[in-house]
């Protein structure tokens, strides 16, 4: 199985359905999708006090996709800042229901690294 790419990861994330602002359920689709795609594991360990949502196996390396339904934009950047330090994390795609996330930026948060936003809404 060919690992994806970071921008194919984001594409394909970019089409999940909305789904109500349910996180359990957008954790359900996203696992879906990456099933047939490439090895990740589900709310795995990047340190001892760090969970993610998924960490996904792509072809530059080793990719978070963390999910947001609710969050101050402040507390979600600290939290994509400190998962993107990791030394074995080349990227971090957040997928979220909530429009002022899309004002988190990847210059700010951690530079030479990775960052998308995937903004998933009920108007798509």
């Amino acid at each position: 199985m060919a690992r994806p790419t970071f921008p194919d990861m984001v594409g394909r994330l970019r089409y999940l359905p909305w789904c109500g602002g349910h996180e359990h359920r957008l954790h359900d689709k996203i696992e879906e999708m990456l099933t047939p795609l490439t090895t990740f594991v589900r709310e795995g360990r990047i340190s001892p006090r760090s969970r993610v949502d998924f960490l996904v196996d792509c072809s530059e390396g080793a990719v978070v996709v963390e999910v947001k339904v609710k969050g101050e934009v402040s507390d979600v950047q600290a939290q994509v800042k400190r998962y993107l330090a990791r030394p074995s994390v080349v990227g971090l795609i957040l997928v979220t229901t909530v429009a002022k996330h899309r004002n988190i930026l990847p210059a700010e948060v951690c530079p030479g690294r990775s960052l998308a936003i995937v903004y998933l809404s009920p108007l798509k």
